[in-house]
């Protein structure tokens, strides 16, 4: 800073220096990007195939110390598009976005990777060294952890609620990674379909929080609707309904979901006891059906699930 004019010999030199500079600037930017595609590009394949680079010169992922946890982003307020041309891009904005939030918080070399559409995270269990962190500690006192996970999203989604982190079981040696990456697609994929409501004021959602939920969408999912019902009473009362507009199916489904008592079941479908009695009754005749086995009581209930008649919450 000068009061006087700058002279024209003084220009040029800054100019020179400038040309160096900004040589020098794309030189790093080049070798960050290049750094960052062969980090995600190891990262990819211990999540994929648990195989992790030896530490060395050619070793760009060097991973903490485990147990480790596969954690999926997403958000409620985007339709997933994974696999397509939009989907791509919008996990390319994601990736930049969460890159930007971790180094904010203190995670300078935050282990992100996309993979088959969606954007991944390993974080660790706690941070290297330490059993727990005292509660009050700043969030980037255990940055890449679990723990700094919820704080981080706790924040983060004071400005944007939608944002949620699925985060599989830990593994404890790189060939379980697979594993972790798996249950947290899994669980990212309730959650994006509604089927795992989010609590308040929360978005990191543990496959130990939702393993019912993820029970019934496994047993949902193998059978099936429609041939799946493999020759059970379910097929005569859906055409019974169908054809007459009787309610046999949420009946026998509010009934399993009560324990067999007329009186709960009744209060929620909100008819007289007697009147769920009737029903009962005369769907048998429809259809009749043991309903004194556990294990048919259970089969019954699956089908349900896969019919559209979901546990009530």
């Amino acid at each position: 800073m000068v009061r006087s004019p700058v002279a024209p010999e003084r220009i040029r030199e800054l100019g020179d220096v400038a040309s160096v500079l900004a040589l020098h600037l794309l030189r790093l930017r080049a070798e960050a990007d290049i750094a960052r595609r062969v980090s995600a590009g190891q990262l990819r394949a211990a999540l994929r195939e648990g195989t992790v680079p030896d530490r060395g010169p050619g070793a760009a992922v060097a991973l903490p110390e485990g147990p480790w946890r596969v954690v999926a982003f997403g958000s409620t307020g985007t339709t997933d598009t994974a696999g397509g041309a939009g989907g791509t891009e919008a996990v390319r904005r994601q990736l930049d976005l969460w890159e930007s939030v971790a180094r904010r918080f203190g995670w300078h070399q935050p282990l992100l990777a996309d993979l088959d559409g969606l954007l991944f995270a390993l974080v660790t269990e706690r941070p290297p060294g330490r059993r727990r962190v005292p509660p009050g500690t700043p969030a980037d006192a255990g940055a890449g952890t679990l723990r700094w996970l919820r704080q981080v999203l706790a924040e983060t989604r004071a400005h944007d609620p939608g944002l949620y982190a699925a985060v599989g079981r830990p593994a404890h040696a790189p060939d379980q990674l697979p594993r972790s990456t798996a249950e947290a697609v899994e669980l990212h994929r309730l959650i994006a379909a509604g089927r795992f409501p989010l609590a308040h004021g929360t978005g990191t959602v543990l496959m130990e929080d939702a393993w019912d939920a993820v029970v019934v969408e496994r047993a949902k999912a193998a059978v099936g609707a429609g041939t799946g019902l493999l020759g059970g009473p379910l097929a005569a009362l859906r055409a019974h309904d169908e054809e007459h507009g009787t309610p046999y199916l949420a009946t026998l489904a509010a009934w399993l979901d009560h324990f067999g008592d007329p009186q709960s079941a009744a209060r929620f479908l909100r008819i007289h006891p007697n009147t769920l009695r009737y029903r009962l009754r005369k769907l048998q005749e429809t259809a009749p059906v043991d309903l004194s086995s556990p294990r048919r009581r259970l089969a019954l209930r699956l089908q349900l699930t896969a019919m559209g008649e979901p546990p009530r919450p």
